[in-house]
């Protein structure tokens, strides 16, 4: 399995901290773990620290040119699974996967954090579903 974790801020805070563990996770039981994360951030720096692969995205808050982007890294890379930390970069990669059969979309909530679906996470679920309704479903409970 290869999985593909989006933490586009450069500072290595609780979400991030959380997705590099589980790529450090899935590494070391023999899967593939790629980070997308910012250029010369604290994340990168951590990442590499621990031996996983990164790849380089700019820290946006545009949905849409986060889909852009992961667009090129899913022709390049092709993951099995996609984790984000916001409806942001939910949707982003929602609309990115929209032709694509492979990729399943998971969200990180932190613990803490209120489990509220606000519009950009119900369109990418719209998105998401129809190009793999299978996969998706159930991927908030």
């Amino acid at each position: 399995m290869r999985a593909l974790f989006v933490v586009p801020a450069p500072r290595f805070d609780g979400g991030a901290r959380a997705l590099v563990d589980g790529g450090v996770a899935l590494v070391a039981r023999g899967h593939s773990a790629l980070m997308a994360t910012a250029a010369g951030g604290d994340v990168e720096r951590v990442a590499r620290a621990l031996g996983l692969e990164t790849v380089a995205v700019a820290e946006v808050a545009n949905p849409y040119r986060r889909s852009r982007e992961l667009k090129r890294i899913l022709a390049a890379q092709h993951p099995d699974l996609i984790a984000v930390t916001s409806e942001s970069d939910l949707l982003g990669a929602a609309w990115a996967v929209r032709r694509e059969n492979r990729p399943v979309l998971m969200r990180r909530v932190a613990t803490e954090e209120a489990f509220e679906r606000h519009w950009r996470a119900r369109l990418a679920e719209r998105r998401a579903a129809r190009s793999t309704p299978s996969l998706y479903r159930g991927c908030y409970a």
